[in-house]
């Protein structure tokens, strides 16, 4: 299990932070959203970008991007906020829409 901490900088103690341990390989790609700042993106060696409230531990979006494909970056739609890209090790470029069922 591979886990991701999240620190709240402001406050700089050790128990402002949240703990992301959903991914099982290595998280590569981190992007928190440009207008909704509790949200945050990441992408995995393990093909998934998840995406996060912070505000609510333990509940969070994932998405496929394709069996054996590595996220290799994450980068939000600033003209569409719903929506995210994803580039894997592969060569695609993988769109995401957040209101999308997972």
């Amino acid at each position: 299990m591979i886990v991701t901490l999240i620190w709240l900088v402001i406050h700089c103690r050790s128990n402002n932070f949240s703990r992301l341990d959903c991914h099982t390989e290595k998280v590569q790609a981190v992007s928190w959203h440009p207008f909704d700042h509790h949200t945050l993106v990441t992408g995995a060696c393990d093909s998934y970008v998840r995406v996060f409230d912070c505000r609510t531990v333990g509940q969070h979006k994932k998405w496929s991007v394709g069996p054996g494909c590595e996220v290799e970056r994450v980068v939000w739609d600033h003209f569409s906020p719903h929506r995210l890209l994803a580039s894997t090790d592969k060569g695609q470029v993988v769109c995401v829409d957040l209101r999308l069922v997972t």
